[in-house]
């Protein structure tokens, strides 16, 4: 019972973490270099508390960025998901991730079926 509670407690904590406030608010995708630096990927996310996600592609991470191939290649908007289980986060139909550490604006996340870890910044 305490362990339902836990991982429906953290669900709840991503969704208000995650959710789009304004029109100014996105996530920047950025990857861990061998140097152990992050890099910004050019993907930017936008999530919404339906449970759809924008993705977003720029060469600036400080600027908002246009819808990018991801979302041109299917119609409206993609899903995302958290898996409170195994902690697997499931940030468009072909993007998972599991979540290793959260905080209100960064996400530290490892790639699931592939290698390498990523982080999310949260960009007001």
């Amino acid at each position: 019972m305490i362990i339902s509670f836990f991982c429906c407690k953290r669900k709840n904590d991503i969704l208000k973490i995650l959710e789009y406030h304004n029109g100014d608010s996105y996530w920047i995708q950025k990857e861990r270099l061998d140097d152990g630096k992050y890099s910004f990927s050019t993907l930017q996310w936008i999530f919404y508390s339906d449970g759809s996600s924008q993705s977003l592609s720029s060469t600036d991470e400080n600027k908002k960025g246009s819808p990018s191939l991801l979302s041109l290649e299917s119609p409206g908007k993609g899903t995302w998901s958290f898996d409170e289980k195994d902690s697997t986060f499931k940030i468009c139909d072909v993007c998972l991730f599991k979540i290793k550490k959260i905080n209100q604006d960064t996400i530290f996340m490892s790639g699931k079926g592939y290698r390498g870890d990523f982080i999310l910044v949260k960009h007001k």
